[in-house]
């Protein structure tokens, strides 16, 4: 699994952000491919937390944006927060609960800003143009551990749940670019290798609730190197504590 510190992160924001928006939890079918998608991260946090937006194309009436910032942890302490507001909007706060997003730059190349979460703990945050199939996701995983997904921009994800350990498949891009991985589960990780890779043991509370059959709403990373999402209704602010939290396989 690839190593994580807070450094590593700040390393990976000059990569990417993406995301997706709807009132329910599932993405509506015709999702727009002229939509602006950004992935970064946000800076700071003990656990590796995404941050992702999905921007109306200019010239659209009453141009808006949706953002969502997720761990990959369940609850209490996990975070799931969608966000939607208009574009211009320095300040947007979250469907279902009092986080915000502070936006300090927006351009076609780079997103900046800060994320206050529920409790009033305050980060910054670095998104940029995605890449490599990252974006929302909505992912279903099936009860033949079957696991399949579509982005907001129209990446599609079809993977296995090879155990419980690992999942291996690939996503294929817009373009026709097909993009093959290996994931490993973070609540099935070893404290030693959570600490090597800079990372809380808190992740091994959620084994159980980890890839269980359902939908989900999951940010993934560029080239499938991490996979973080909770089930429920993410978009109207009411997750419920199934998880994906996963990372890279290396070697």
């Amino acid at each position: 699994m690839r190593r994580i510190a807070t450094a590593g992160i700040f390393a990976v924001t000059s990569a990417l952000l993406a995301a997706c928006g709807s009132s329910t939890n599932v993405p509506s079918s015709a999702a727009n491919p002229h939509s602006r998608a950004y992935f970064g991260w946000v800076l700071g946090e003990p656990s590796v937390t995404a941050v992702a937006f999905d921007v109306d194309p200019v010239g659209t009436a009453g141009r808006k944006l949706r953002a969502y910032v997720c761990d990959g942890l369940g609850p209490p302490a996990g975070k799931a927060i969608w966000f939607s507001g208009a574009v211009g909007a320095n300040r947007i706060r979250a469907t279902g609960g009092n986080a915000q997003l502070t936006i300090s730059k927006f351009s076609n190349r780079l997103v900046l800003g800060g994320f206050r979460d529920g409790r009033g703990r305050s980060f910054q945050f670095a998104a940029y143009p995605a890449i490599d199939g990252a974006g929302i996701y909505q992912v279903t995983v099936g009860k033949d551990l079957h696991v399949t997904g579509t982005s907001l921009t129209g990446d599609r994800v079809d993977a296995r749940i090879v155990n419980k350990r690992s999942t291996t498949g690939a996503i294929t891009t817009t373009d026709g670019t097909k993009l093959t991985f290996t994931v490993r589960n973070l609540s099935l990780a070893t404290p030693v290798e959570l600490r090597r890779r800079g990372l809380p043991n808190v992740y091994k509370r959620y084994a159980r609730s980890n890839q269980v059959p359902g939908e989900y709403t999951a940010v993934i990373a560029p080239d499938a190197s991490h996979w973080l999402g909770r089930s429920g209704f993410v978009r109207t602010g009411s997750p419920s504590g199934e998880i994906i939290g996963l990372d890279k396989k290396v070697g």
